[in-house]
């Protein structure tokens, strides 16, 4: 069973950087990879949906959140 805490908290961190939607390079950020490529990666393994915003590609940072939450093995 996922640790809602943990997702909240990181969840309200990003949604106070980046408000609801982040892009790749906020990604990587968040995850310490300072390459695009490997942010994408991690979100299409983890089946975050993609929304496209306009001509650009973000993701919820809610979904993103959990996520890393998962990844960590918190879930």
């Amino acid at each position: 069973m996922a640790n809602y805490r943990e997702i909240n908290a990181l969840a309200s961190d990003f949604f106070e950087k980046y408000g609801g939607m982040m892009t790749l390079t906020q990604v990587g950020r968040e995850l310490g990879v300072g390459s695009r490529q490997t942010a994408k990666k991690f979100v299409e393994d983890r089946e975050v949906p993609a929304v496209t915003v306009g001509e650009r590609v973000k993701y919820e940072s809610r979904l993103v959140a959990k996520a890393i939450v998962s990844a960590r093995g918190f879930c």
